[in-house]
Order: structure tokens, then sequence, then C-alpha cells
């Protein structure tokens, strides 16, 4: 992602060629709005909720709700506050195995725990070796 100014990058990570839809509108989740709001006198936007496939706020294990910022539509160097008025929370009618909620909420703490651990580089003979062995096991 350094290389070339990060151009290109949605190819090489398959992004482009993914089934794994990616939300339309920033995504958010109620109870992290309100902890913000009490926290920090306002809400922000967190990044695990805006990650295509991530359907569960991690630390609530609730469904994550859309607000009514477009994430393609807009200028992408335009602010866009998380207000109570863009994140009105709605009431969904659909209802989800718990099996599948499960799977979506351990799917967020792996994605979570990717973006804030620091994963240092073992090379790329270590990693061959580590996916041999896997392969063989």
């Amino acid at each position: 992602m350094l290389f070339n100014g990060g151009k290109g990058i949605h190819n090489t990570v398959g992004v482009t060629a993914s089934t794994v839809k990616s939300p339309g509108f920033l995504r958010f989740c109620p109870h992290c709005f309100v902890e913000d709001e009490r926290n920090y006198g306002e809400a922000y936007w967190h990044r695990i909720h805006q990650i295509p496939g991530i359907v569960i706020c991690p630390q609530h294990s609730v469904l994550l709700q859309n607000s009514s910022a477009p994430i393609h539509d807009i200028n992408p160097h335009t602010y866009q506050a998380c207000t109570a008025e863009i994140c009105q929370s709605k009431q969904s009618d659909l209802q989800y195995p718990a099996e599948f909620i499960q799977e979506m909420q351990r799917l967020a703490e792996a994605a979570q725990w990717v973006m804030n651990t620091h994963l240092v580089s073992m090379g790329l003979l270590w990693l061959k070796e580590r996916y041999i062995g896997a392969l063989i096991q």
C-alpha cells in the first residue's frame, strides 16, 4: 500500500473481485453512539463498523445500522459528522439464527484484533513454511 501512492490496492487485495458487498452508507452501533456522546460529548465513526462484511458491533454484539450518510455519492474530502440526525436508530424486523450472530460476532472480534494489533512481518520464507506445515497437517 506504500508504493505507487496506493493505486491499484483494491485489485491487489481482491476487493474488486470480492462477493462481499461494500456498505452504501456509513454505519453505526446505537450503543456506541450513546457511549461516545456520554464520554466525549459527540459520537464518531468507528473504523470497525465500516469494514465490508462486518455486520455486528464487536463490543455490544448488536447489528450495525446504516446512517443516512452515503459512502460513495459524496465528495471523499467532505467531512460528515456522526450526528443524531444522520444516525437515527431503526428497529429491524430481521431475525437471525443465534449461530449466525455468534459467527458474525467472532468475525467482528477477529477483524478488530487485526486492526488493533501491530503484526511484525516474519518474512516470506517463514510464511511459506507455515503454509506448507498447515497443508501437511
